[in-house]
């Protein structure tokens, strides 16, 4: 499918800032609604790449399920979640607009495997997040979450902020880090330390409350498991390459 038919928005969903109503339920760590979703309806292929950019981040998260966070050029990061976890692309991965990025999970069953969408999910479709920093979409309080409605309609006009911007050259990732691929890591470290302590904060509760049942044991150990892979990125993007 293509960006203007995915990202159409008479196929948008839950608006960005959505708050429940007075006697509803809040779920939202910030008390509304971080991103756009847009709808899957009949339709579970790949979702295309909206803004040109480089992958700084995938992983499985809990709550939004796969997800994928790309750095575009004005330096802020677009992160697409509730997505399929067999084939997500790797950190430093070139992505231009309209790319077919993986597709979108279908069940709301954690023992769904890949197809698991996360708990925050109800129905297939993307929740996309526009952030400051790339660990917003799971640890929404790190960083300072933008608007994607805007975002969305300027790509859609073909005035995108990405363009075809390469961020920093691939060939020479794991060789004299710049001053950019630092920060990147610093902020990728940052948001690790926040996903442990939510964890571990989370974890006290449940025990106060008297342990923690099967389902939430499995939500821990999917975030556990996504922090050692997070880790285990970070350390290959720092390795030197061998000189020959």
């Amino acid at each position: 499918m293509s960006v203007s038919a995915f990202w159409a928005e008479d196929r948008w969903t839950r608006p960005f800032g959505y708050r429940p109503g007075p006697n509803e339920d809040n779920p939202y760590t910030l008390g509304y609604h971080i991103g756009q979703d847009v709808g899957g309806r009949s339709w579970f292929g790949p979702v295309p790449v909206l803004v040109s950019g480089v992958v700084v981040q995938s992983g499985r998260g809990a709550l939004i399920g796969g997800y994928v966070v790309v750095r575009v050029s004005d330096g802020t990061f677009h992160t697409y979640c509730h997505l399929r976890t067999g084939s997500l692309p790797g950190y430093g991965t070139q992505l231009t607009a309209g790319d077919d990025l993986v597709p979108l999970a279908r069940s709301t069953s954690q023992y769904t495997g890949d197809d698991y969408m996360g708990s925050a999910s109800d129905g297939a479709h993307c929740h996309f997040v526009v952030s400051t920093n790339p660990a917003t979409a799971y640890s929404p309080r790190a960083g300072t979450v933008i608007d994607p409605r805007p975002i969305i309609r300027a790509a859609l006009s073909g005035d995108t902020a990405g363009g075809n911007a390469r961020p920093f050259p691939p060939e020479g990732l794991f060789v004299n880090l710049s001053q950019q691929q630092e920060n990147d890591i610093y902020m990728r470290v940052e948001a690790i330390a926040n996903a442990v302590g939510d964890i571990g904060r989370a974890v006290a509760l449940l025990l106060k409350r008297g342990g923690l049942d099967q389902q939430q044991e499995n939500d821990i150990y999917m975030r556990v498991e996504a922090i050692a892979n997070e880790v285990g990125e970070i350390g290959r993007a720092i390795e030197s390459k061998p000189t020959s």
